[in-house]
């Protein structure tokens, strides 16, 4: 059954002030992502919130998206049924590191250089943190 209406702040906290933090994910910064922020920098910016008594996190539509050209923008989703691949933790992956050629790749200094660059670009690279989008 649906409720009627979506409760008001003031029912569901009883009156108290709280506070948290909003991030588009996309553009969170971490030495460990693949260029753009993900679910495990998600993780812990929530982690982080919580420290500091944090209510909340909240943060951009995670819609599928093409992740190119100008298709880029979280208000306009191929499919709101799906994720964005990009927010995926490549790094939580287990067969990444239990491959051994995907390890020698990952570990290779062609891939770390690329690693470097998608983290220190002053916008997300798409196209570099996704190859696969839009091909």
């Amino acid at each position: 059954m649906v409720p009627p209406r979506c409760p008001l702040p003031r029912e569901r906290l009883g009156g108290r002030a709280v506070f948290g933090l909003l991030a588009n994910l996309y553009a969170v910064e971490s030495a460990r992502n693949w260029g753009a922020g993900d679910c495990g920098d998600l993780a812990t910016l929530v982690d982080f919130a919580g420290t500091i008594g944090a209510a909340f996190v909240g943060v951009n539509p995670l819609h599928a998206l093409s992740n190119v050209r100008r298709e880029i923008s979280p208000y306009s989703p191929v499919s709101r049924l799906y994720r964005n691949p990009l927010y995926l933790d490549v790094t939580a992956v287990p067969e990444l590191v239990e491959t051994p050629s995907v390890a020698r790749r990952l570990a290779g200094p062609a891939f770390q250089r690329t690693l470097a660059r998608l983290r220190s670009g002053a916008h997300v690279d798409y196209a570099g943190s996704w190859p696969s989008s839009g091909r």
